[in-house]
């Protein structure tokens, strides 16, 4: 079961950026990590979401500066 946007706080951070991620389905199948592109959050997948899990478990990302993910101090 996927949790909604709203509800779903997993975080990683590197290199000073907070990235905000969903990790969703079995833990026995595959992962297939799908990364979106600028101006879209990670639910942009959600369409074509039910099709992966079938096979995959999918990690999906706000890339640095969209959705939940912060951009970071620059250097």
């Amino acid at each position: 079961m996927c949790l909604s946007y709203e509800q779903s706080n997993k975080t990683v951070t590197a290199n000073g950026v907070e990235f905000h991620y969903a990790l969703d389905g079995e833990f026995s199948k595959p992962v297939l990590a799908l990364v979106n592109m600028a101006s879209v959050n990670l639910t942009a997948w959600e369409p074509v979401l039910t099709i992966l899990l079938k096979s995959y478990r999918i990690l999906r990302v706000d890339i640095r500066g969209t959705g939940k993910s912060t951009w970071g101090k620059d250097n």
